[in-house]
Protein backbone atom coordinates (compact mmCIF):
# COMPACT_ATOMS: atom_id res chain seq x y z
CA UNK A 1 0.00 0.00 0.00
CA UNK A 2 1.44 3.17 -0.92
CA UNK A 3 2.73 5.55 2.02
CA UNK A 4 1.44 8.85 1.55
CA UNK A 5 -2.22 6.87 1.33
CA UNK A 6 -2.08 4.80 4.36
CA UNK A 7 -0.84 8.22 6.39
CA UNK A 8 -3.93 10.14 4.71
CA UNK A 9 -6.03 6.98 6.02
CA UNK A 10 -4.35 7.20 9.97
CA UNK A 11 -5.06 10.99 9.29
CA UNK A 12 -8.55 11.12 8.33
CA UNK A 13 -9.33 8.04 10.76
CA UNK A 14 -8.05 9.71 13.92
CA UNK A 15 -9.37 13.37 12.88
CA UNK A 16 -13.03 11.58 13.02
CA UNK A 17 -12.17 9.87 15.96
CA UNK A 18 -10.65 13.25 17.38
CA UNK A 19 -13.82 15.16 16.41
CA UNK A 20 -16.57 12.71 17.40
CA UNK A 21 -14.87 12.80 20.88
CA UNK A 22 -15.78 16.56 21.48
CA UNK A 23 -19.64 16.09 21.00
CA UNK A 24 -19.75 15.19 24.79
CA UNK A 25 -18.43 17.26 27.54
CA UNK A 26 -17.90 15.91 31.03
CA UNK A 27 -20.41 17.95 33.48
CA UNK A 28 -18.01 19.10 36.58
CA UNK A 29 -19.52 17.29 40.18
CA UNK A 30 -21.23 20.28 41.26
CA UNK A 31 -23.01 20.98 37.36
CA UNK A 32 -24.93 17.55 37.38
CA UNK A 33 -27.92 18.12 37.67
CA UNK A 34 -29.27 15.86 41.45
CA UNK A 35 -32.31 15.65 40.52
CA UNK A 36 -31.84 14.20 36.72
CA UNK A 37 -29.07 12.03 38.90
CA UNK A 38 -31.75 10.51 41.28
CA UNK A 39 -34.60 9.52 39.08
CA UNK A 40 -32.14 8.23 35.62
CA UNK A 41 -30.72 5.95 39.15
CA UNK A 42 -34.11 4.35 39.88
CA UNK A 43 -35.15 4.34 36.31
CA UNK A 44 -32.36 2.12 35.87
CA UNK A 45 -33.15 0.23 38.91
CA UNK A 46 -36.61 0.21 37.91
CA UNK A 47 -35.71 -0.97 34.29
CA UNK A 48 -33.70 -3.83 36.00
CA UNK A 49 -36.54 -4.84 37.93
CA UNK A 50 -38.68 -5.18 35.48
CA UNK A 51 -36.89 -6.98 33.30
CA UNK A 52 -35.84 -9.74 36.49
CA UNK A 53 -39.31 -9.97 37.27
CA UNK A 54 -40.54 -10.22 33.60
CA UNK A 55 -42.71 -7.32 34.02
CA UNK A 56 -42.83 -5.65 30.89
CA UNK A 57 -46.44 -3.98 30.85
CA UNK A 58 -46.90 -1.83 33.43
CA UNK A 59 -45.68 2.05 33.55
CA UNK A 60 -42.18 3.09 34.94
CA UNK A 61 -42.64 4.96 37.58
CA UNK A 62 -39.54 6.48 38.65
CA UNK A 63 -39.27 8.70 35.67
CA UNK A 64 -41.02 10.28 33.03
CA UNK A 65 -40.07 8.85 29.85
CA UNK A 66 -40.24 10.91 25.71
CA UNK A 67 -43.16 10.19 23.95
CA UNK A 68 -41.05 8.10 21.49
CA UNK A 69 -39.52 6.36 24.60
CA UNK A 70 -42.49 5.11 25.80
CA UNK A 71 -44.00 3.86 22.80
CA UNK A 72 -41.00 2.01 22.04
CA UNK A 73 -40.70 0.16 25.14
CA UNK A 74 -44.44 -0.18 25.29
CA UNK A 75 -44.16 -2.80 22.14
CA UNK A 76 -40.18 -3.50 22.75
CA UNK A 77 -40.00 -3.97 26.58
CA UNK A 78 -39.66 -7.62 26.45
CA UNK A 79 -37.18 -8.17 23.97
CA UNK A 80 -34.79 -5.48 24.66
CA UNK A 81 -35.22 -8.10 28.17
CA UNK A 82 -34.51 -10.87 26.69
CA UNK A 83 -31.97 -10.29 24.60
CA UNK A 84 -30.21 -8.32 27.03
CA UNK A 85 -30.59 -11.63 29.38
CA UNK A 86 -29.00 -13.59 26.63
CA UNK A 87 -26.48 -11.58 26.07
CA UNK A 88 -24.95 -10.33 29.55
CA UNK A 89 -27.18 -12.53 32.08
CA UNK A 90 -28.17 -10.83 34.86
CA UNK A 91 -27.10 -7.06 35.08
CA UNK A 92 -26.40 -4.95 38.58
CA UNK A 93 -26.22 -1.43 38.24
CA UNK A 94 -22.94 -0.66 40.70
CA UNK A 95 -22.56 2.71 40.95
CA UNK A 96 -22.81 6.38 39.12
CA UNK A 97 -19.88 7.24 37.03
CA UNK A 98 -20.07 10.65 35.80
CA UNK A 99 -22.58 13.04 33.82
CA UNK A 100 -22.04 14.32 30.40
CA UNK A 101 -23.87 17.09 28.19
CA UNK A 102 -23.90 16.89 24.64
CA UNK A 103 -22.53 20.61 23.17
CA UNK A 104 -24.55 21.02 19.98
CA UNK A 105 -28.31 20.34 20.70
CA UNK A 106 -29.86 23.10 20.77
CA UNK A 107 -33.71 22.11 21.23
CA UNK A 108 -33.74 20.48 24.33
CA UNK A 109 -30.11 19.76 24.74
CA UNK A 110 -29.21 16.20 25.83
CA UNK A 111 -27.51 14.98 29.32
CA UNK A 112 -26.11 12.02 29.76
CA UNK A 113 -25.76 10.01 32.76
CA UNK A 114 -23.89 7.00 32.86
CA UNK A 115 -23.51 4.74 35.58
CA UNK A 116 -21.66 1.64 35.89
CA UNK A 117 -22.55 -1.94 35.69
CA UNK A 118 -21.68 -5.55 36.49
CA UNK A 119 -22.77 -8.59 34.26
CA UNK A 120 -22.23 -12.03 35.50
CA UNK A 121 -21.96 -13.74 31.77
CA UNK A 122 -20.40 -10.95 29.58
CA UNK A 123 -17.30 -8.42 29.61
CA UNK A 124 -19.25 -6.17 26.71
CA UNK A 125 -21.66 -4.60 29.57
CA UNK A 126 -20.13 -1.86 31.44
CA UNK A 127 -21.83 0.97 31.12
CA UNK A 128 -25.50 2.08 31.31
CA UNK A 129 -25.92 5.07 29.78
CA UNK A 130 -29.50 7.72 30.16
CA UNK A 131 -30.28 10.59 28.11
CA UNK A 132 -32.74 13.33 29.54
CA UNK A 133 -33.83 15.92 27.63
CA UNK A 134 -32.55 19.14 29.53
CA UNK A 135 -35.98 20.92 29.56
CA UNK A 136 -38.41 18.09 28.72
CA UNK A 137 -36.90 16.33 32.10
CA UNK A 138 -37.82 13.23 30.41
CA UNK A 139 -35.85 9.94 29.74
CA UNK A 140 -34.89 9.69 26.29
CA UNK A 141 -33.04 6.99 25.74
CA UNK A 142 -30.63 4.04 26.87
CA UNK A 143 -28.43 1.72 26.38
CA UNK A 144 -26.02 -0.79 27.34
CA UNK A 145 -22.37 -1.10 26.23
CA UNK A 146 -18.67 -1.64 26.98
CA UNK A 147 -17.18 1.70 26.20
CA UNK A 148 -18.69 5.20 27.28
CA UNK A 149 -20.55 6.04 24.03
CA UNK A 150 -19.48 9.72 23.93
CA UNK A 151 -19.17 9.08 20.31
CA UNK A 152 -22.11 9.18 19.36
CA UNK A 153 -24.41 11.67 17.83
CA UNK A 154 -27.66 10.01 18.51
CA UNK A 155 -30.39 11.19 20.75
CA UNK A 156 -32.60 8.36 21.55
CA UNK A 157 -30.83 5.27 21.97
CA UNK A 158 -32.88 2.01 22.87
Amino acid sequence: MNTKLLIGILFLSFSIQTIAQVRYEKMSEGAVNRIFKKFTEEFAHELMDKCAKKDYSSEFKSAKLSIPMDRYLAKNLEKICTENEKKYGTIEIVKFNNAYYHKYMQDDQVQMFVYNIQSNQSNDAKYLSIWVGAISKKIQGFWITKNKPLEENLVIHY
